[in-house]
């Protein structure tokens, strides 16, 4: 490449959140207890940089979720299917 040349760039793959509802009085913590297994899943699989957690949608209702890197796309959903897939920064419904 010279100097006059734009530089190129590569579209980014787009990054995917991935979730799994739980509902009940024990939502919360069955979410937190699963955000931990999701966690120590992608870390043994070579994604620890994913992040993972859980957020609620109003009473009785938790999610555990997880943003990998768009290499685990498809160990993701094959492995694990999620409940709901949404695209990084959309907020889920």
């Amino acid at each position: 490449m010279t100097a006059n040349e734009p530089e190129q760039t590569v579209a980014s793959e787009p990054r995917y959140a991935y979730w799994w509802d739980f509902f009940g009085p024990h939502a919360e913590r069955t979410a937190q207890h699963h955000a931990k297994h999701l966690r120590e899943f992608l870390e043994d699989n070579g994604h620890a940089s994913a992040e993972v957690g859980t957020a609620s949608a109003g009473h009785n209702h938790c999610a555990a979720f997880c943003l990998p890197p768009p290499a685990a796309k498809t160990l993701v959903e094959a492995t694990l299917r999620p409940n709901r897939t949404t695209l990084a920064g959309e907020v889920p419904r």
